[in-house]
């Protein structure tokens, strides 16, 4: 997605497509007929995503989301097994891939020679903010549309993502002056600060200044932590 953007559906009801006949007018046959089942597929992954946001996972009926398809109710079935075989398709899947994104960026902080960590920070931050306002909408389902999901969405994909970053901020941090940076919290500092953000940019309808974040949080980070380390009580050399 662009940048600043995040996800905007209409949820006013979509207009059925109108019946097409065959040559022999005998009969109506769907325009989606002769559109492929992958594609068929997208269409309802991306209704159900409209509706799971509008209604929740509860509230929403697979009628609603075959009439926003365009698509028959029992085609939902031929393609998923219930509800919440389209919900996983349609919202902890893609949040997954997106999450997945922020390990590898992270990694490659890591990895990066002493000189090009603050390239490294402004990338992790970009990708950490670009990832979290695409998958906004997404996250507040898979955490909160049901108690029991949510914590097993959280133990089998938030937890593991914040240990494995942790890990790989800690190394890239290895070598800055300041010993005590404690890398668990340093880059859960990072993770509310950009939901943060994106929760503004959603609730106020405005885009984030992606690049400026990075930069901004990359300076904060490194002011903080790469400064020799000061005693408390001790007083800051006059200038």
């Amino acid at each position: 997605m662009s940048e600043g953007s995040h996800w905007r559906f209409a949820l006013s009801p979509t207009p059925k497509p109108k019946p097409r006949t065959t040559r022999n007018g005998r009969g109506p046959v769907s325009a989606l007929a002769r559109v492929s089942p992958d594609e068929r597929r997208e269409r309802i992954l991306e209704a159900a995503r409209e509706v799971f946001i509008a209604s929740g996972l509860n509230g929403a009926r697979t009628k609603d989301i075959s009439d926003r398809a365009g698509v028959a109710e029992g085609l939902i079935f031929k393609h998923f097994e219930s509800k919440e075989g389209l919900f996983e398709a349609a919202v902890t899947a893609p949040l997954e891939r997106m999450l997945a994104g922020v390990v590898e960026t992270a990694k490659s902080m890591a990895t990066s020679a002493p000189e090009d960590r603050i390239a490294a920070s402004e990338a992790l931050h970009d990708q950490l903010q670009r990832t979290m306002v695409d998958v906004m909408p997404l996250l507040g389902l898979g955490l909160f549309s049901d108690r029991a999901r949510g914590e097993r969405f959280y133990r089998e994909h938030i937890a593991p993502l914040i240990e494995e970053s942790s890990r790989l901020v800690g190394e890239a941090m290895a070598g800055w002056a300041n010993p005590e940076p404690d890398p668990r919290f340093v880059f859960l500092v990072m993770w509310g600060t950009h939901l943060a953000l994106a929760l503004d940019a959603t609730f106020q309808d405005g885009p984030v200044d992606i690049e400026a974040a990075a930069r901004e949080l990359t300076a904060l980070l490194s002011r903080s932590y790469s400064q020799p380390h000061r005693k408390a009580g001790t007083r800051a050399a006059k200038r």
